[in-house]
């Protein structure tokens, strides 16, 4: 399973979503539960690398801000929304 090779090795859990072109409910319900997972270990998770449309998605359901984002030379989307980054 995905989750348990997210095991926290002291830092940010870390979720690279730079490949994503398509995000449903379980797409966000997968992100909360790494957010929610990292909470409970007293850590933090970040997407890296985030395109447009998983910043826009987090925006339309109301938790934008919420997870932080990591950005790698490069990658940083075409358009943030305004308020998210």
């Amino acid at each position: 399973m995905a989750m348990i090779a997210l095991a926290n090795r002291g830092g940010p859990y870390v979720v690279d979503v730079s490949d994503v072109t398509f995000i449903d409910s379980s797409g966000i319900a997968f992100i909360l539960q790494v957010h929610r997972m990292a909470a409970d270990e007293g850590s933090t998770a970040v997407l890296r690398d985030p395109p447009a449309l998983v910043i826009e998605m987090l925006d339309l359901i109301g938790i934008g801000g919420t997870i932080p984002f990591e950005f790698t030379p490069g990658h940083a989307p075409d358009a943030v929304p305004a308020g998210s980054a």
